[in-house]
C-alpha cells in the first residue's frame, strides 16, 4: 500500500501541477481576464462532471477491489460495465446540459459552449477510467498516462497561447488530453449485467458520492462561476489564482485516499477484517 501510494502522489501532484501550470501559463500570457473565462469554464465542467461522472470514477476504485478481493473476475467484469454504462449516460446528458448553462454564464458564446461541452465530457471518462484503474490496482499505470496527458495537455495549451488563441478554445489541448486517458485506461473487455442488488448497491453509493462531493468541492466550484458571472473575467482570474494557491495542501490527503479505499475494500471482499481495521489505523 505504501508503494501504491507513493505511485498515487506522484500522479496527483503531477495533475495538480498541470492545473496550477495552465492557471499560471494563461494567467501570465493572457491576462486576469482570459484566466477567468477559462477558470470559469474549468470550474463549470468540473462541478457538472461531480453530478455523477466523478463519483462511478470513486465506485469503480472501490467495487472493483471488492471483487478483486473475492477473487471474483467475473463480478469485477460486471461491476466495470454497469460503471461504465452510467458514466456514459450521465456524461453524455451532463455535456448537452453545459451548453445552454455556459451561454448564460458567458452572455452567449455558441462556440465556446461547445468547447465546454467538450471539457465536460472528457474531464467525466477522464474521472471514471482513473478509477477503475485504481480499483484494478494498476496505479503505476495510472501514474504513467497521468505524467504523459499532463504533458501533452500543458504543452498543447502553451502553444495554443503562444499561437494568439485566446478565451475558452486554449482549453481543447486539455480537454484532448483527458480524452487519451480515457480511450487507453476505458475498460473495455467489461461487460454484462450485475444483479438487481449489486445494481442498486452501486447506484445507492453513487448517489451518496454525488451529495458529498457536491457539498465540498462543488462549493469551490461554485464560487468560482458565481464570481464570474456577478463581478466578471478579471476578478474571476484573481480568484482563481489565489484559490489554485489556497489548495495544494489537500493534494496529499486525495492521493492516499485513492490507494486506502480500494485496498480497504479488497481486504473486505475477501473478508479479512483484521486487515481491514490494520489498514483503517495505519
Amino acid at each position: 500500500m505504501v508503494k501504491r501510494s507513493s505511485w498515487s502522489t506522484l500522479g496527483v501532484l503531477f495533475q495538480s501541477l498541470v492545473r496550477f501550470g495552465t492557471n499560471a501559463i494563461v494567467g501570465r500570457i493572457g491576462g486576469p481576464a482570459v484566466l477567468g473565462e477559462v477558470a470559469s469554464a474549468i470550474s463549470t465542467a468540473t462541478l457538472l462532471s461531480l453530478l455523477w461522472p466523478s463519483a462511478t470514477g470513486s465506485a469503480a476504485s472501490k467495487f472493483i477491489a471488492r471483487s478483486r478481493g473475492k477473487a471474483n473476475p467475473d463480478e469485477a467484469r460486471v461491476v466495470a460495465a454497469h460503471l461504465a454504462t452510467r458514466t456514459l449516460q450521465a456524461a453524455l446528458l451532463l455535456s448537452l446540459a453545459a451548453f445552454p448553462i455556459w451561454i448564460v454564464v458567458d452572455g452567449g458564446d455558441i462556440p465556446a459552449a461547445f468547447a465546454v461541452s467538450f471539457l465536460v465530457l472528457s474531464y467525466s471518462f477522464y474521472s471514471f477510467t482513473r478509477g477503475v484503474q485504481f480499483g484494478a490496482g494498476q496505479v503505476a499505470r495510472a501514474t504513467g498516462w497521468d505524467i504523459f496527458t499532463g504533458v501533452l495537455g500543458i504543452a498543447g495549451v502553451l502553444v495554443a497561447l503562444l499561437s494568439g488563441a485566446r478565451g475558452i478554445f486554449v482549453l481543447l489541448p486539455l480537454s484532448a488530453a483527458y480524452l487519451v486517458f480515457a480511450v487507453a485506461g476505458w475498460p473495455w473487455g467489461a461487460k454484462g449485467r450485475p444483479g438487481l442488488a449489486l445494481r442498486h448497491e452501486m447506484d445507492g453509493f453513487v448517489a451518496l458520492g454525488v451529495l458529498g462531493t457536491v457539498a465540498s468541492s462543488g462549493f469551490l466550484q461554485l464560487s468560482t462561476i458565481f464570481v464570474r458571472v456577478s463581478e466578471g473575467t478579471a476578478q474571476a482570474g484573481q480568484y482563481s489564482a489565489a484559490l489554485m494557491l489556497a489548495t495544494p495542501p489537500s493534494v496529499l490527503a486525495g492521493s492516499l485516499s485513492m490507494v486506502l479505499f480500494p485496498a480497504m475494500a479488497e481486504s473486505w471482499g475477501r473478508g479479512d477484517l483484521v486487515g481491514f481495521k490494520r489498514q483503517t489505523d495505519q
